[in-house]
């Protein structure tokens, strides 16, 4: 299929490292491998703020974004999509946390959906329900379309997935309403298929001795036979 690669990246506004952000996103839209590309916690609020280095590459990528809001400022999301795709459909289904494109190759005219997941941390039953809620409702639109889901979730569904071996309160929160939608849509983990054992984390936290795999792909089971790997990676920026 190509490379799909997401990054939450924190933001790239203000912040002392925001040169060197901009640079490996850079670095990243000038491999060719790279088909899509999805950075969460961008905490741009409109696309004036998208750095010019980035926009350097309308010529190669379809550049969609659903930006963080007012009352929501450490979310916001762009989806970097090669021009070898036709992007078809675009949807905000909660602005800078959950963003559908359905796309279609150029090339086999196969389509798929793809979308881009910013979970929210320490939030209560009521609230987790309600992005569960919008996330089943626009899965259930696709049927039995091919689904790609990439996102930083800041939950896991398994002790595995955390050092710690046990489940935050946010985990708690999210897990039994995450679960019921991977079977309900055939939701599969990527890496944990090709690696059911293997203890890789994607978070490391600062200062803290924190581990988890908060960051996710998973694929619908009509197009996981075309994923031939997965690899994490934790960069601190």
């Amino acid at each position: 299929m190509g490379d799909i690669i997401q990054c939450n990246i924190r933001g790239v506004k203000t912040e002392n490292l925001r040169d060197q952000k901009v640079q490996l996103v850079s670095h990243i839209l000038s491999n060719n491998k790279t088909r899509v590309l999805s950075l969460q916690e961008t905490r741009i609020t409109n696309d004036n703020q998208i750095p010019k280095d980035w926009l350097n590459f309308k010529h190669l990528y379809h550049i969609v974004s659903s930006n963080a809001t007012e009352i929501d400022p450490g979310s916001g999301i762009i989806v970097f999509v090669k021009k070898t795709e036709d992007v078809l459909k675009t949807n905000a289904y909660i602005l800078g946390r959950f963003l559908h494109l359905k796309l279609l190759n150029q090339a086999s005219l196969e389509e798929f959906n793809f979308f881009s997941f910013y979970g929210k941390s320490n939030i209560n039953m009521q609230s987790a329900k309600i992005i569960s809620k919008k996330l089943d409702e626009s899965f259930e639109k696709c049927e039995n379309q091919k689904i790609i889901l990439c996102g930083d979730f800041n939950f896991v569904t398994s002790m595995i997935d955390r050092n710690s071996s046990t489940f935050t309160n946010t985990d708690n929160t999210y897990r039994n309403e995450w679960e019921q939608i991977e079977i309900k849509y055939n939701l599969i983990d990527v890496f944990r298929h090709h690696y059911p054992k293997l203890r890789n984390y994607t978070f490391n936290q600062s200062g803290g001795s924190s581990k988890s795999r908060i960051d996710r792909f998973y694929a619908s089971g009509n197009c996981l036979g075309r994923i031939s790997k997965t690899k994490n990676e934790s960069k601190i920026l």
